[in-house]
């Protein structure tokens, strides 16, 4: 696998992220004492179990990897293309509690940008990976 391009992958990833949490972290600024507080407490829990999908996929990525009747770069996309669901429906669930609960529409657009911003840099590292891993 060619260096740069993992580490131009990684990069573009953990900008999304930092870049997401900026925004995400600015978004506050629409809600006053009482929607943070409702906000945190409505998603105390869900916080915690988000990980279980994304573990759980990447032990079960671990576990098959050296299965011998499983193909290598077929699992890797597998294993991509969940992940990729998995944080598209996260965000989408969140984004549709927090409207339901309706928090303000200025605070929706930002934290949908800060997510928007989180799955691009995750997308453009499963591309770029694959895209070594199946080659050019």
């Amino acid at each position: 696998m060619n260096r740069d391009v993992l580490l131009i992958a990684t990069l573009a990833f953990l900008a999304g992220i930092i870049v997401s949490r900026y925004l995400g972290e600015r978004s506050y600024r629409h809600l006053g004492d009482g929607q943070k507080a409702m906000m945190f407490a409505q998603f105390r829990r869900f916080r915690i179990w988000q990980l279980v999908p994304t573990g759980s996929v990447l032990i079960a990525f671990l576990l098959l990897l050296d299965h011998p009747s499983i193909n290598r770069r077929t699992l890797t996309v597998v294993t991509f293309a969940t992940l990729v669901v998995i944080a598209v429906g996260q965000s989408g669930y969140v984004w549709f509690r927090l409207k339901r609960l309706r928090f303000p529409l200025e605070f929706l657009r930002e934290f949908a940008v800060s997510r928007v911003v989180q799955l691009a840099g995750l997308l453009i590292f499963c591309s770029l990976l694959l895209w070594q891993i199946l080659g050019r």
